[in-house]
C-alpha cells in the first residue's frame, strides 16, 4: 500500500490514538488477549481487530515480516500471505517472529542463523514462511536462538538453538525442524525464555529444561531434559524471562526462580535462587510476563505491577532504580488504571487496557515503543499516538 492507503488503514484503526482489538474477550485471566499483543527483544507485534499484524521496531532480519528490513518507529502491516485462515495468535523472540493461524499451523520470520525459524534452512526471512511438519498447534513462544510450540494433543515440539539443552534433546546441538520433546504429556502452556523453556502440565505442575539460571558460584545451571519443578502445584500460568521464571497459582499468587541481579524475583533481595520464592506483595494476580530481567503481573482490578530492571523505564514507573519488590505502573496522570493485557520484551513493556488502547513503556532505541520519538520512556505511552497529530508532517 502507499503511504496515503497506509495513513488511512492506521487511522481507522486507532481509538484516542491505540489500536484496536475489540474482538478480545478483554478479561483478565484470558490466556487470547495475552497472545494478541506480544514484546520481542528490540521489536513488538500486535493483532488488530481483523486479523491483520503490524508490527514496529528492529528490523535488520525481517523480524516484522512485511517484506523489508528497515525499523519501524510506529506500527506498520505484516506483508500478507499467512495461508488462508486467520491469525489468532503472535510470540516475538528475541530477533525473530511466530505467528499462529486458526487453522492449527505455524509461520515465521526473521533471524534463523541458530534455525530458529523451523524452516528447513538457517536463511533469514523477512516475510512469514510457514513451519512444516507442525499441525494442530495452539501456542507458539519464541525465545532467543529457539522456538517451541504447544500440538492439540498435549504434545509439546522444539527447534532452533539446542546448545544450553533448551529443545530438551540431550544430543543435538540444533534442529532446523520441530522435533517432539521426550517425557512430557497432557501439557496446557508453553513459555520459551532467552536459553530456556517451560511446561505447564494438566495437572498443575511445571516443567523446566534449558539454561535455568546461575548458582551461588557463578556456573549456569542447565537441564538438558525437561524435569518438574519442585515445590509448585495448582500453576494456572507460566513465564520464562531471561534466566528467570514465574508461576501464577490458582490462589493468585506468584512465585518465581531463577536470575536475580536486579531483583527480577520481586523478593525484596537480589539474591538468585534455583526453587521458587513466592513474590511479595502480590495477591489476586490474572496474568504475568518476563521479560529479560523484569517482570509484570496484573491484578484482579485491572492494575499493572512490575518489578526488577529499570534502568531504561520498562518497569513504567518514573523511580529510575530497579525494584526487587512490584511496584505500580505509572501512567501520565497516576496510577495505570484498566489494564487488560501486559506483556514484557527484552527491555520495554506492552500495556494493552479495556478501553483497547496500546501503551508501552521502557527502551525505544529501535522505535519498539511506536511512538514516532526514538526515546526511552519511564511511563506507558500511547502507541502510535502521534500519527493522528503529525500525519501530515513527515
Amino acid at each position: 500500500m502507499n503511504l496515503t492507503q497506509y495513513l488511512k488503514h492506521l487511522i481507522a484503526l486507532l481509538s484516542c490514538g491505540g489500536l484496536l482489538f475489540s474482538d478480545m474477550a478483554l478479561d483478565v485471566g484470558k490466556p487470547d488477549v495475552q497472545g494478541k499483543v506480544t514484546a520481542g527483544g528490540y521489536h513488538s507485534l500486535a493483532i488488530d481487530e481483523s486479523g491483520q499484524i503490524w508490527g514496529w521496531g528492529l528490523n535488520k532480519n525481517g523480524q516484522l515480516g512485511n517484506g523489508t528490513r528497515v525499523r519501524r518507529d510506529l506500527p506498520f502491516p505484516l506483508k500478507p500471505g499467512i495461508g488462508a485462515s486467520r491469525i489468532i495468535g503472535i510470540s516475538a523472540g528475541e530477533d525473530h517472529s511466530l505467528a499462529l493461524s486458526e487453522d492449527g499451523s505455524v509461520w515465521a520470520f526473521g533471524l534463523n542463523q541458530d534455525g530458529q525459524l523451523g524452516i528447513g534452512t538457517k536463511i533469514d526471512q523477512s516475510v512469514p514462511t510457514e513451519v512444516k511438519g507442525l499441525s494442530q498447534i495452539i501456542e507458539v513462544c519464541g525465545g532467543r536462538k529457539h522456538s517451541i510450540a504447544l500440538k492439540r494433543d498435549g504434545s509439546v515440539w522444539a527447534w532452533g538453538s539446542n546448545e544450553c539443552g533448551q529443545l530438551g534433546q540431550p544430543k543435538l546441538t540444533v534442529s532446523l525442524a520441530p522435533l517432539e520433546v521426550a517425557g512430557l504429556e497432557s501439557i496446557v502452556s508453553v513459555a520459551a525464555g532467552l536459553s530456556h523453556s517451560l511446561a505447564l502440565k494438566k495437572d498443575g505442575s511445571v516443567w523446566e529444561w534449558g539454561a535455568m539460571g546461575h548458582r551461588s558460584d557463578g556456573t549456569v545451571r542447565i537441564v538438558r531434559t525437561p524435569r518438574r519443578v519442585q515445590g509448585l502445584t495448582a500453576v494456572k500460568m507460566i513465564a520464562a524471562g531471561g534466566r528467570h521464571s514465574l508461576a501464577l497459582l490458582s490462589d493468585g499468587t506468584v512465585w518465581a526462580w531463577g536470575n536475580n541481579d536486579y531483583g527480577q524475583l520481586g523478593d525484596g533481595t537480589n539474591e538468585s535462587r534455583m526453587n521458587p520464592t513466592q513474590v511479595k506483595g502480590v495477591a489476586h494476580a490474572g496474568l504475568i510476563s518476563a521479560g529479560y530481567d523484569h517482570s509484570a503481573v496484573l491484578s484482579d482490578d485491572h492494575r499493572a505491577w512490575t518489578w526488577g530492571d529499570n534502568n531504561l523505564g520498562q518497569l513504567g514507573n518514573p523511580k529510575p532504580e530497579a525494584s526487587s519488590l512490584p511496584v505500580p505502573v505509572v501512567g501520565a496522570t497516576g496510577p495505570l488504571m484498566n489494564v487488560a493485557a501486559v506483556r514484557c520484551g527484552g527491555y520495554h513493556t506492552l500495556f494493552l487496557t479495556v478501553e483497547n488502547e496500546l501503551l508501552a513503556s521502557g527502551n525505544n532505541s529501535f522505535g519498539q515503543l511506536g511512538d514516532w520519538k526514538f526515546k526511552d520512556s519511564t511511563f506507558p505511552s500511547l502507541v502510535v499516538k502521534q500519527i493522528l497529530q503529525s500525519k501530515g508532517q513527515r
